[in-house]
């Protein structure tokens, strides 16, 4: 359950999702992976990083999900991946819909509410 821990971060500035390498909320720096791999990049932690964290789980393709995905379920409603009273559930993107807990063997990750806000109602979108 160690990928429980993994964080991703969206820069509001770059518009550029990053997989989060190390977090220093002592020093207010996150590092990210370089795309090498083998070297960190250190960044100041700005107002302009949004951190999501990882569910632990993964979608019915073995994809990591994370904090403000999207998700499809078995019926083809959406979903929005979020933090709820210490655990994940999914919120419907959806009127009338209700909120369900995560159950990774039904679902299908198809955005997320950054890269992909198109696929939000629009209501949503602001």
């Amino acid at each position: 359950m160690q990928d429980r821990f993994r964080f991703r971060a969206w820069n509001t500035q770059t518009k550029i999702m990053k997989e989060v390498s190390q977090i220093s909320f002592d020093d207010k720096q996150i590092a990210e992976y370089a795309p090498n791999d083998k070297v960190s990049i250190h960044l100041n932690f700005q107002p302009h990083f949004i951190l999501m964290q990882c569910t632990g789980l993964r979608d019915k393709n073995g994809k990591l999900i994370f904090e403000g995905d999207i998700v499809k379920d078995d019926h083809a409603a959406l979903h929005q991946v979020k933090w709820c009273y210490n655990c994940f559930a999914l919120y419907p993107l959806f009127k009338n819909g209700y909120t369900i807990g995560i159950v990774n063997d039904e679902i299908e990750i198809i955005g997320n509410i950054y890269e992909h806000p198109e696929l939000l109602p629009e209501e949503v979108q602001a």
